[in-house]
């Protein structure tokens, strides 16, 4: 399914580590998960917390206990960068 699909988007999980492994476009969404740590390095699309405190993971829990970094990525933005790397791909599938 993620190999068909126009664009995958996630967090550090086991299904964006399989995304990784596909052509598919994808965006990662981190919070308190350090993306130099927890992600294949050839996941380009990463989108992090603005908050200061971020990442702060420690074995899975957010060191806040709520997770604030997740709620304050901007939904603008993310769609800003699925729309651009989803025409890009469907740029290079029509060469």
């Amino acid at each position: 399914m993620i190999d068909n699909a126009e664009h995958y988007i996630g967090c550090d999980s086991g299904l964006t580590h399989l995304a990784a492994c596909t052509a598919t476009p994808t965006t990662v969404l981190c919070g308190p998960t350090d993306p130099s740590e927890a992600l294949p390095p050839d996941i380009t699309n990463v989108i992090t917390s603005p908050l200061p405190c971020a990442p702060c993971d420690r074995d899975g829990v957010p060191a806040c206990g709520e997770n604030s970094c997740m709620a304050k990525i901007d939904v603008t933005e993310v769609l800003r960068i699925i729309q651009k790397k989803s025409s890009a791909h469907k740029d290079m599938q029509s060469l």
